[in-house]
C-alpha cells in the first residue's frame, strides 16, 4: 500500500499491492501500520459496501457534521466507479475544491479525511464500493449538497429523490465547486 498526496491537503490517493498467483489476487487493504507510517490516524468504527446496477449512477454527495463527522478509505468492489469528494473544512485553503478519481478494484483507493462531501458514480453496470469509516452513522448530522455541484464522467442515469433535493453547493457555500487539479485519468 503507497500513499500518493493529492491536489488537496490530507486528502490522498492509495495505490495497492496487489499479489497474483494461479489461484487470483490477494491485496491488503487496510492496515492501522501503513497509516501510522503515512503519519495518519484513522480507526475503523464502521463499514458500508454499496451496488448500483446500472452504468451511470450517481450517489452522493453526503457527509456528516461535527460532533459526528466521518472519514472514509473508499475502493471499488466491482467494475470501475468514479469517487468524488469536494473540501467543506471550514477555513481550508481548497475549500470548496473539488477532486475526482478512477477507482478499479483491487488497484487503488481514497482516502477521504473528515469534512469533505463524497459521492460516486458507477462507471459500469453493477459497480460496487466498500467503505470503511472512523465515525458511526448519525442522521442528525448527515448533510448533503445537490449530485450536480460537480461533473461526473457519464450523464447520471439514476439519481434518488433525496439526493436531487439537497441544496447546491453555491448556495451552501456562497461560490461553486471548482477543480481542484489532477484527477482525471489518475488511477
Amino acid at each position: 500500500m503507497k500513499f500518493h498526496e493529492t491536489s488537496i491537503d490530507g486528502l490522498r490517493r492509495m495505490t495497492l499491492d496487489a499479489h497474483a498467483d494461479a489461484r487470483g489476487l490477494f491485496v491488503e487493504g487496510f492496515s492501522a501500520w501503513w497509516f501510522e507510517v503515512a503519519g495518519q490516524e484513522f480507526q475503523v468504527r464502521m463499514t458500508n459496501l454499496a451496488l448500483s446496477d446500472e452504468k451511470g449512477t450517481v450517489r452522493g454527495l453526503h457527509w456528516q457534521d461535527p460532533p459526528r463527522a466521518q472519514g472514509k478509505i473508499v475502493f471499488a468492489m466491482t467494475g470501475r466507479v468514479w469517487d468524488a469528494v469536494v473540501d467543506l473544512r471550514p477555513g481550508s485553503k481548497t475549500l470548496g475544491l473539488y477532486y475526482g478519481l478512477e477507482l478499479v478494484p483491487f488497484e487503488n483507493a481514497l482516502f477521504i479525511p473528515r469534512g469533505f462531501a463524497h459521492g460516486w458514480q458507477a462507471l459500469e453496470s453493477r459497480g460496487s464500493i466498500l467503505y470503511l469509516l472512523d465515525n458511526d452513522y448519525s442522521p442528525a448530522h448527515e448533510r448533503g449538497v445537490r449530485f450536480d455541484s460537480v461533473p461526473w464522467p457519464l450523464p447520471a442515469a439514476r439519481v434518488s429523490d433525496r439526493d436531487r433535493a439537497w441544496p447546491t453547493l453555491d448556495e451552501v457555500l456562497g461560490k461553486p465547486a471548482a477543480h481542484a487539479g489532477p484527477g482525471a485519468g489518475e488511477r
